[in-house]
């Protein structure tokens, strides 16, 4: 921890505090060791076999670095350094204070259940805070797939989904932004520092449409519990997991609201539409009830940071891009007051 109490419960920066004097945790109220030198980053820490549970994860060179950091890039917004919040028993890693709000900055460098964060989010909620979470170069350096990282996505106009990092080798806060995810749960996005781009992240191998199909029959032969209840839907609705079309696999990049392959849901939705007679007209209202149904078969994203609005916008925008390209492909004809008709099965 970077603060304490002195014997007048006056909290003390670690940089700064005398020692001789005595300290104790704010939470616990223990006496606490005061460590800092030329090569310790200054910090108090807990006598050994103190049950504290405020402060019972350990903290790394990383984390202590990585919070002195952070506070001072956050000046000259009022910042406090690590405060105890008694109401909800909790201390975030800084708390930025503005004219509009209140942000609890927690800098992540172990691993952290899904649980433990929304506890945590929920606790800052419940004052008016806004959590916000930063993750540490453990995490930058091996986040690859959506399902490690769909706790901790963001939404805002500016950066898309979007994930936040602070490196403390360079000292500098790097933005993964415009976050997309193809039909292999692989990422693509923006890398940005001082708000310009450094990199265009892509896969490293695209998959093909073939491959996908191959580990779906190579899925149905071993009896994969989820892809029989694929198969399920699609028989009843007449219709093949195998006999997926192709104009499901363009456009592979999406928005990361599900941890299964968006191409498995456009699916879903025109196996409804495939039940109507040609020239057949579709409502919007007709197309977001088939869209509501076919995400129930899918594994929603664990997006615990963003509001329901936000991940229903992403679905919207599923939605958007299943009908765009079936325009394109010939399949559908656009109509006035936002309905489609049906001129020829997809392809």
């Amino acid at each position: 921890m970077l603060t304490a109490n002195d014997q007048t419960a006056t909290l003390t920066v670690a940089t700064t505090a005398e020692r001789s004097a005595a300290y104790f945790c704010p939470g616990c109220q223990a006496p606490v060791i005061l460590k800092r030198g030329l090569k310790v980053i200054a910090h108090f820490a807990h006598r050994a076999k103190t049950n504290c549970q405020l402060f019972a994860e350990g903290e790394t060179d990383a984390h202590l670095t990585g919070k002195w950091q952070l506070a001072a890039y956050c000046e000259p917004t009022q910042v406090e350094l690590e405060p105890y919040l008694p109401v909800i028993e909790q201390r975030p890693d800084l708390l930025l204070t503005t004219s509009m709000r209140r942000i609890a900055i927690e800098y992540q460098c172990s691993p952290i259940t899904i649980a433990q964060l929304d506890a945590r989010n929920r606790g800052y909620r419940q004052l008016a805070i806004e959590p916000c979470w930063i993750l540490g170069d453990t995490y930058r350096l091996k986040l690859t797939k959506l399902g490690q990282m769909d706790k901790f996505l963001r939404y805002s106009d500016k950066y898309g989904w979007h994930l936040l990092f602070w490196c403390t080798t360079t000292g500098e806060l790097e933005i993964w932004a415009e976050i997309r995810v193809d039909f292999w749960g692989q990422l693509s996005y923006t890398r940005l520092r001082h708000h310009q781009v450094i990199e265009k992240v892509q896969p490293i191998k695209r998959r093909t449409s073939q491959d996908f199909r191959q580990r779906l029959s190579g899925q149905l032969l071993y009896k994969h519990a989820r892809t029989l209840k694929w198969q399920e839907y699609c028989y009843q609705h007449h219709g093949l997991l195998q006999a997926m079309p192709d104009v499901c696999f363009s456009a592979p990049d999406s928005v990361p609201v599900w941890l299964d392959a968006s191409c498995l849901w456009r699916y879903f939705v025109i196996l409804r539409l495939q039940e109507k007679a040609l020239l057949t007209v579709v409502t919007l209202a007709q197309w977001q009830e088939w869209a509501e149904q076919a995400a129930a078969l899918m594994r929603p994203a664990c997006l615990i940071q963003c509001s329901d609005e936000t991940i229903q916008r992403g679905q919207r925008q599923q939605l958007a891009t299943l009908l765009t390209l079936l325009e394109q492909t010939g399949c559908l004809k656009r109509l006035p007051n936002q309905r489609w008709q049906f001129v020829a099965n997809p392809r």
